[in-house]
């Protein structure tokens, strides 16, 4: 008897299933071995110390950081509302991704930099099973700004973020300006796209005056 022909739905299926599997392999193996920590990651006493004065709206966001918060993917659209007027900085993580443990400093000391300016804000996609795994992690790489649980990845996917790590760039209206695939190699990479995506263009870079007969070349 002759096998019936899979259908439309079915192969939709099957050829989404294997694209956010390539996107996810390509996200472990970018950049994460060689992801270069920086040699001035601030505690998170004083990353916290930094973004004290954020304006009210970030400042509330930090005063929840460090933590896994549970808002449902129907609700994250007004929970981004909150942030309007800010440029945002999401960074999709999981527990088991290596790629994604090597860029947490990068992200801390970015976040200390720039975060009374740009709010930052992580997105966990571990299962639910694996929270206590994710709040562990963070206990060791404590971070300044909360994350959200996405155990069904439906956030990850209204951010068009399906690899692991991602990190997705809003702008002040809450519009997604791009997504970056993999980890970050040095915090020079992520302070280069903070320029061009997050409002900090014309801004020098840390560590610069933004005069080119002074400054050493990057």
């Amino acid at each position: 008897m002759p096998r019936s022909a899979p259908s439309r739905r079915t192969i939709a299926i099957v050829v989404a299933a294997l694209a956010i599997v390539v996107v996810t392999v390509i996200g472990l193996v970018q950049t994460g071995d060689s992801t270069e920590s920086p040699a001035d990651v601030p505690s998170v006493a004083d990353a916290r110390a930094a973004v004290r004065d954020a304006p009210p709206a970030l400042r509330a966001l930090y005063d929840r950081g460090g933590r896994l918060i549970d808002v449902p993917a129907a609700d994250v659209d007004g929970f981004l509302q909150k942030l309007r007027g800010h440029p945002a900085v999401i960074n999709v993580w999981a527990e088991w991704c290596d790629p994604c443990r090597a860029e947490f400093p990068l992200l801390r000391t970015a976040a200390a930099r720039h975060g009374t300016t740009i709010a930052f804000l992580g997105v966990n996609v571990d299962a639910a099973k694996d929270h206590g795994k994710a709040e562990a992690f963070l206990g060791e790489q404590p971070t300044i700004y909360p994350s959200l649980t996405d155990p069904d990845e439906q956030i990850a996917r209204r951010l068009e973020a399906p690899g692991r790590p991602s990190t997705v760039f809003l702008d002040a209206e809450g519009e997604i300006v791009t997504v970056r695939q993999g980890a970050y190699g040095s915090i020079q990479d992520l302070e280069r796209d903070l320029r061009l995506y997050a409002g900090l263009e014309g801004k020098p870079a840390p560590g610069t005056t933004g005069d080119p007969r002074t400054d050493p070349e990057p």
